[in-house]
Protein backbone atom coordinates (compact mmCIF):
# COMPACT_ATOMS: atom_id res chain seq x y z
CA UNK A 1 0.00 0.00 0.00
CA UNK A 2 1.26 3.42 -0.91
CA UNK A 3 0.00 5.54 1.99
CA UNK A 4 -1.58 5.57 5.43
CA UNK A 5 -3.48 8.65 6.58
CA UNK A 6 -3.00 8.54 10.36
CA UNK A 7 -5.53 10.52 12.41
CA UNK A 8 -5.01 10.82 16.18
CA UNK A 9 -8.07 11.79 18.20
CA UNK A 10 -9.18 12.27 21.80
CA UNK A 11 -12.38 13.97 22.98
CA UNK A 12 -13.11 15.48 19.57
CA UNK A 13 -16.61 14.21 18.85
CA UNK A 14 -17.65 17.47 17.20
CA UNK A 15 -14.72 17.69 14.78
CA UNK A 16 -13.29 14.23 14.10
CA UNK A 17 -15.85 13.33 11.40
CA UNK A 18 -14.83 16.38 9.36
CA UNK A 19 -11.15 15.44 9.75
CA UNK A 20 -11.80 11.91 8.50
CA UNK A 21 -13.96 13.16 5.63
CA UNK A 22 -11.15 15.53 4.58
CA UNK A 23 -8.96 12.44 4.18
CA UNK A 24 -11.61 10.42 2.36
CA UNK A 25 -12.16 13.25 -0.16
CA UNK A 26 -8.58 12.98 -1.40
CA UNK A 27 -8.12 12.27 -5.11
CA UNK A 28 -5.14 9.97 -5.70
CA UNK A 29 -3.90 7.38 -8.19
CA UNK A 30 -2.79 4.89 -5.51
CA UNK A 31 -4.27 2.82 -2.69
CA UNK A 32 -4.43 4.40 0.76
CA UNK A 33 -6.00 3.71 4.12
CA UNK A 34 -7.32 5.99 6.87
CA UNK A 35 -6.22 4.81 10.31
CA UNK A 36 -8.09 6.58 13.13
CA UNK A 37 -6.53 6.06 16.58
CA UNK A 38 -9.07 6.95 19.29
CA UNK A 39 -7.43 7.29 22.70
CA UNK A 40 -10.22 6.17 25.10
CA UNK A 41 -12.19 9.42 24.90
CA UNK A 42 -14.65 10.42 27.59
CA UNK A 43 -17.13 11.99 25.15
CA UNK A 44 -18.74 10.52 22.03
CA UNK A 45 -15.61 10.44 19.87
CA UNK A 46 -15.39 6.64 19.90
CA UNK A 47 -18.94 6.22 18.62
CA UNK A 48 -18.33 8.73 15.83
CA UNK A 49 -15.14 6.94 14.75
CA UNK A 50 -16.80 3.52 14.81
CA UNK A 51 -19.68 4.81 12.72
CA UNK A 52 -17.22 6.19 10.16
CA UNK A 53 -15.58 2.76 9.97
CA UNK A 54 -18.99 1.12 9.39
CA UNK A 55 -19.78 3.59 6.62
CA UNK A 56 -16.37 3.27 4.92
CA UNK A 57 -15.10 -0.25 5.69
CA UNK A 58 -12.92 -0.32 2.58
CA UNK A 59 -10.95 2.76 3.73
CA UNK A 60 -11.30 3.49 7.44
CA UNK A 61 -9.71 1.42 10.21
CA UNK A 62 -10.69 2.46 13.73
CA UNK A 63 -8.31 1.67 16.58
CA UNK A 64 -10.09 2.27 19.88
CA UNK A 65 -7.97 2.08 23.04
CA UNK A 66 -9.02 0.22 26.18
CA UNK A 67 -7.25 2.89 28.22
CA UNK A 68 -5.88 6.35 27.60
CA UNK A 69 -2.28 6.17 26.36
CA UNK A 70 -1.55 9.86 25.81
CA UNK A 71 -1.00 11.51 22.44
CA UNK A 72 2.55 10.34 21.76
CA UNK A 73 2.07 6.72 22.85
CA UNK A 74 -1.19 6.60 20.89
CA UNK A 75 0.64 7.88 17.81
CA UNK A 76 3.51 5.40 18.17
CA UNK A 77 1.18 2.42 18.67
CA UNK A 78 -0.99 3.46 15.73
CA UNK A 79 2.05 3.99 13.52
CA UNK A 80 3.12 0.39 14.17
CA UNK A 81 -0.03 -0.93 12.48
CA UNK A 82 0.02 1.41 9.48
CA UNK A 83 0.64 -0.39 6.20
CA UNK A 84 1.55 2.46 3.87
CA UNK A 85 4.98 3.20 2.46
CA UNK A 86 4.25 6.82 3.40
CA UNK A 87 2.33 8.18 6.41
CA UNK A 88 0.44 11.50 6.47
CA UNK A 89 -0.58 12.82 9.89
CA UNK A 90 -3.68 14.70 10.99
CA UNK A 91 -5.23 15.48 14.36
CA UNK A 92 -8.95 15.04 14.92
CA UNK A 93 -9.70 18.77 15.12
CA UNK A 94 -7.81 19.82 11.98
CA UNK A 95 -8.61 19.53 8.27
CA UNK A 96 -6.97 18.81 4.93
CA UNK A 97 -8.37 21.39 2.53
CA UNK A 98 -6.79 20.49 -0.82
CA UNK A 99 -8.22 17.42 -2.63
CA UNK A 100 -4.81 16.60 -4.15
CA UNK A 101 -2.74 17.11 -1.01
CA UNK A 102 -1.82 13.45 -0.57
CA UNK A 103 -1.04 13.04 -4.27
CA UNK A 104 1.15 16.17 -4.33
CA UNK A 105 3.18 15.08 -1.32
CA UNK A 106 3.55 11.46 -2.41
CA UNK A 107 4.75 12.63 -5.82
CA UNK A 108 7.25 14.92 -4.10
CA UNK A 109 8.69 12.09 -1.98
CA UNK A 110 8.82 9.80 -5.01
CA UNK A 111 10.81 12.45 -6.87
CA UNK A 112 13.11 13.24 -3.91
CA UNK A 113 14.53 10.03 -2.42
CA UNK A 114 16.92 12.16 -0.36
CA UNK A 115 13.96 13.48 1.66
CA UNK A 116 12.72 11.70 4.76
CA UNK A 117 9.58 13.83 4.94
CA UNK A 118 7.57 16.52 3.19
CA UNK A 119 5.56 19.45 4.60
CA UNK A 120 3.53 22.35 3.24
CA UNK A 121 1.98 25.64 4.34
CA UNK A 122 -1.04 25.62 6.67
CA UNK A 123 -3.73 28.17 7.54
CA UNK A 124 -4.16 28.82 11.28
CA UNK A 125 -7.87 29.44 11.86
CA UNK A 126 -9.37 30.82 15.09
CA UNK A 127 -12.75 29.13 15.44
CA UNK A 128 -14.23 32.03 17.41
CA UNK A 129 -13.31 34.50 14.67
CA UNK A 130 -11.27 36.60 17.10
CA UNK A 131 -8.40 36.81 14.61
CA UNK A 132 -8.21 36.45 10.84
CA UNK A 133 -6.66 33.27 9.45
CA UNK A 134 -2.91 33.44 8.93
CA UNK A 135 -0.50 31.29 7.01
CA UNK A 136 2.35 29.32 8.62
CA UNK A 137 5.11 29.44 7.66
CA UNK A 138 4.93 32.98 6.33
CA UNK A 139 7.03 34.20 3.45
CA UNK A 140 9.70 32.17 1.69
CA UNK A 141 10.75 28.75 2.95
CA UNK A 142 13.51 26.52 1.59
CA UNK A 143 12.38 23.61 -0.54
CA UNK A 144 14.92 21.31 1.13
CA UNK A 145 16.11 21.77 4.74
CA UNK A 146 18.68 19.77 6.70
CA UNK A 147 18.70 18.99 10.41
CA UNK A 148 20.49 22.18 11.45
CA UNK A 149 18.11 24.33 9.43
CA UNK A 150 15.11 22.47 10.81
CA UNK A 151 16.24 23.20 14.37
CA UNK A 152 16.37 26.94 13.70
CA UNK A 153 13.30 27.38 11.47
CA UNK A 154 9.72 28.24 12.33
CA UNK A 155 8.69 24.86 10.99
CA UNK A 156 5.46 23.39 9.70
CA UNK A 157 2.40 22.02 11.43
CA UNK A 158 1.62 18.36 12.11
CA UNK A 159 -1.31 18.34 9.69
CA UNK A 160 1.17 18.94 6.86
CA UNK A 161 3.54 16.04 7.64
CA UNK A 162 4.10 13.15 5.25
CA UNK A 163 7.06 10.85 5.87
CA UNK A 164 8.58 7.50 5.03
CA UNK A 165 7.05 5.09 7.54
CA UNK A 166 10.06 2.81 7.98
CA UNK A 167 12.20 5.73 9.17
CA UNK A 168 10.09 5.87 12.36
CA UNK A 169 9.73 2.13 12.86
CA UNK A 170 11.76 2.24 16.10
CA UNK A 171 11.26 5.64 17.76
CA UNK A 172 13.27 6.29 20.96
CA UNK A 173 11.64 5.53 24.29
CA UNK A 174 11.87 9.15 25.45
CA UNK A 175 9.37 10.18 22.77
CA UNK A 176 6.60 8.46 24.73
CA UNK A 177 7.37 10.51 27.83
CA UNK A 178 6.90 13.91 26.17
CA UNK A 179 3.79 16.07 26.15
CA UNK A 180 4.81 17.55 22.77
CA UNK A 181 5.29 15.06 19.94
CA UNK A 182 5.16 16.75 16.56
CA UNK A 183 8.40 18.75 16.84
CA UNK A 184 10.63 15.85 17.98
CA UNK A 185 9.10 13.62 15.28
CA UNK A 186 10.18 16.17 12.69
CA UNK A 187 13.64 16.26 14.29
CA UNK A 188 13.96 12.45 14.24
CA UNK A 189 13.06 12.43 10.55
CA UNK A 190 15.42 15.33 9.77
CA UNK A 191 18.25 13.22 11.18
CA UNK A 192 17.69 10.75 8.36
CA UNK A 193 17.19 12.98 5.35
CA UNK A 194 16.13 16.37 4.09
CA UNK A 195 12.78 17.92 4.95
CA UNK A 196 10.97 18.87 1.75
CA UNK A 197 8.53 21.77 1.48
CA UNK A 198 5.67 22.52 -0.91
CA UNK A 199 4.79 26.22 -0.97
CA UNK A 200 1.03 25.87 -0.97
CA UNK A 201 -1.66 25.93 1.74
CA UNK A 202 -3.32 22.50 1.86
CA UNK A 203 -4.62 22.21 5.44
CA UNK A 204 -6.16 24.10 8.37
CA UNK A 205 -5.01 24.08 11.96
CA UNK A 206 -8.02 24.90 14.11
CA UNK A 207 -7.37 27.05 17.20
CA UNK A 208 -9.97 26.68 19.95
CA UNK A 209 -10.14 26.39 23.78
CA UNK A 210 -10.26 22.59 23.65
CA UNK A 211 -7.08 22.27 21.59
CA UNK A 212 -4.24 20.23 23.08
CA UNK A 213 -1.81 23.13 22.52
CA UNK A 214 -3.95 26.23 22.01
CA UNK A 215 -6.17 25.38 24.96
CA UNK A 216 -3.25 25.04 27.37
CA UNK A 217 -1.65 27.69 29.60
CA UNK A 218 1.60 29.34 28.51
CA UNK A 219 3.27 27.88 31.59
CA UNK A 220 2.43 24.31 30.63
CA UNK A 221 3.49 25.02 27.04
CA UNK A 222 6.87 26.22 28.29
CA UNK A 223 7.25 23.27 30.66
CA UNK A 224 6.53 20.87 27.80
CA UNK A 225 8.87 22.70 25.44
CA UNK A 226 11.72 22.70 27.93
CA UNK A 227 11.30 18.98 28.64
CA UNK A 228 11.27 18.27 24.91
CA UNK A 229 14.32 20.39 24.06
CA UNK A 230 16.32 18.82 26.88
CA UNK A 231 15.52 15.36 25.51
CA UNK A 232 16.43 16.42 21.99
CA UNK A 233 19.73 17.90 23.19
CA UNK A 234 20.63 14.64 24.94
CA UNK A 235 19.57 12.64 21.90
CA UNK A 236 21.65 14.65 19.44
CA UNK A 237 24.63 14.74 21.82
CA UNK A 238 27.42 16.73 20.14
CA UNK A 239 25.48 17.28 16.90
CA UNK A 240 24.02 20.77 16.44
CA UNK A 241 24.98 21.52 20.04
CA UNK A 242 24.82 25.31 19.63
CA UNK A 243 21.32 25.12 18.14
CA UNK A 244 19.97 22.83 20.87
CA UNK A 245 21.60 24.95 23.58
CA UNK A 246 19.77 27.97 22.23
CA UNK A 247 16.44 26.11 22.24
CA UNK A 248 16.86 24.88 25.82
CA UNK A 249 18.10 28.27 27.03
CA UNK A 250 15.19 30.17 25.47
CA UNK A 251 12.60 27.90 27.07
CA UNK A 252 14.40 27.86 30.44
CA UNK A 253 14.64 31.64 30.50
CA UNK A 254 11.00 32.22 29.61
CA UNK A 255 9.85 29.69 32.18
CA UNK A 256 12.13 31.33 34.73
CA UNK A 257 10.23 34.60 34.32
CA UNK A 258 6.93 32.87 35.05
CA UNK A 259 8.42 31.15 38.10
CA UNK A 260 9.74 34.50 39.36
CA UNK A 261 6.32 36.11 38.96
CA UNK A 262 4.79 33.22 40.90
CA UNK A 263 7.24 33.79 43.75
CA UNK A 264 9.16 30.54 43.08
CA UNK A 265 12.56 32.19 43.20
CA UNK A 266 14.67 29.08 43.73
CA UNK A 267 13.21 27.49 40.60
CA UNK A 268 13.61 30.75 38.69
CA UNK A 269 17.27 31.02 39.70
CA UNK A 270 17.98 27.39 38.75
CA UNK A 271 16.46 27.86 35.30
CA UNK A 272 18.44 31.05 34.70
CA UNK A 273 21.68 29.35 35.69
CA UNK A 274 20.91 26.57 33.22
CA UNK A 275 20.22 29.08 30.43
CA UNK A 276 23.33 31.16 31.04
CA UNK A 277 25.53 28.10 31.45
CA UNK A 278 24.42 26.70 28.08
CA UNK A 279 25.01 29.99 26.32
CA UNK A 280 28.47 30.39 27.80
CA UNK A 281 29.30 26.81 26.86
CA UNK A 282 28.04 26.88 23.30
CA UNK A 283 28.40 30.45 22.01
CA UNK A 284 31.39 30.82 19.70
CA UNK A 285 33.61 33.85 20.12
CA UNK A 286 36.20 35.37 22.38
CA UNK A 287 35.55 34.31 25.97
CA UNK A 288 37.10 37.48 27.40
CA UNK A 289 34.71 39.55 25.30
CA UNK A 290 31.77 37.47 26.52
CA UNK A 291 32.87 37.85 30.15
CA UNK A 292 33.16 41.61 29.70
CA UNK A 293 29.69 41.74 28.18
CA UNK A 294 28.24 39.85 31.15
CA UNK A 295 29.91 42.25 33.59
CA UNK A 296 28.45 45.26 31.77
CA UNK A 297 24.97 43.78 31.61
CA UNK A 298 25.13 42.76 35.27
CA UNK A 299 26.14 46.28 36.29
CA UNK A 300 23.38 47.88 34.23
CA UNK A 301 20.83 45.45 35.65
CA UNK A 302 21.94 46.24 39.19
CA UNK A 303 21.93 49.99 38.71
CA UNK A 304 18.67 50.32 36.79
CA UNK A 305 15.35 50.13 38.59
CA UNK A 306 13.27 49.76 35.45
CA UNK A 307 14.08 47.21 32.76
CA UNK A 308 12.56 49.55 30.17
CA UNK A 309 15.23 52.20 30.82
CA UNK A 310 18.33 50.05 30.32
CA UNK A 311 20.75 52.05 28.22
CA UNK A 312 22.10 49.69 25.58
CA UNK A 313 23.90 52.60 23.92
CA UNK A 314 26.64 52.05 26.52
CA UNK A 315 27.05 48.50 25.27
CA UNK A 316 27.08 49.46 21.60
CA UNK A 317 29.82 51.99 22.30
CA UNK A 318 32.21 49.46 23.83
CA UNK A 319 33.75 48.28 20.58
CA UNK A 320 33.15 47.25 17.02
CA UNK A 321 33.56 43.66 18.13
CA UNK A 322 30.84 44.04 20.73
CA UNK A 323 28.52 45.55 18.12
CA UNK A 324 29.05 42.46 15.97
CA UNK A 325 28.19 40.28 18.94
CA UNK A 326 25.01 42.30 19.48
CA UNK A 327 23.60 40.96 16.19
CA UNK A 328 24.11 37.36 17.24
CA UNK A 329 21.79 34.97 19.04
CA UNK A 330 24.04 35.29 22.06
CA UNK A 331 23.30 38.99 22.35
CA UNK A 332 19.55 38.59 21.83
CA UNK A 333 19.46 36.10 24.68
CA UNK A 334 21.46 38.50 26.86
CA UNK A 335 18.83 41.18 26.20
CA UNK A 336 16.14 38.71 27.15
CA UNK A 337 17.96 37.65 30.29
CA UNK A 338 18.63 41.17 31.44
CA UNK A 339 14.89 41.91 31.50
CA UNK A 340 14.34 39.13 34.04
CA UNK A 341 13.78 40.30 37.64
CA UNK A 342 16.74 39.74 39.93
CA UNK A 343 19.19 38.96 37.15
CA UNK A 344 21.86 41.45 38.20
CA UNK A 345 22.74 39.84 41.54
CA UNK A 346 22.55 36.39 39.97
CA UNK A 347 24.98 37.27 37.19
CA UNK A 348 27.41 38.84 39.63
CA UNK A 349 27.27 35.72 41.79
CA UNK A 350 27.90 33.51 38.79
CA UNK A 351 30.93 35.53 37.68
CA UNK A 352 32.48 35.15 41.17
CA UNK A 353 32.21 31.35 41.05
Amino acid sequence: MKLSALIITYNQEKSVAAAVESALMQTVDFDFEVVVAEDHSTDGTREVVQELERRHPEKVRAICRDKNLGANANFIEALSVCRGEYVATLEGDDLWTHPRKLQRQADFLDAHPECSMCCHAVNYVHEDGSQPPHRVPEGEYKQLSNLQEMLTSVGCHTCSYMFRRLLLSSPPDWLRTLWIGDWPIRMLLAEQGYMGYIDEVMAEYRIHPGGVWSGTSSEKQLEGSLQMFRCVRRHLSDRCSAETAWLVACSACRLSRLRELAGKRDEARSLLIEAIGLLLEETPGDQNLIDELIRIVARLAAETSSKASLDFVQLRAKSEELARLKASRFWRMRQFLVSTPGLGPLLRALRRR
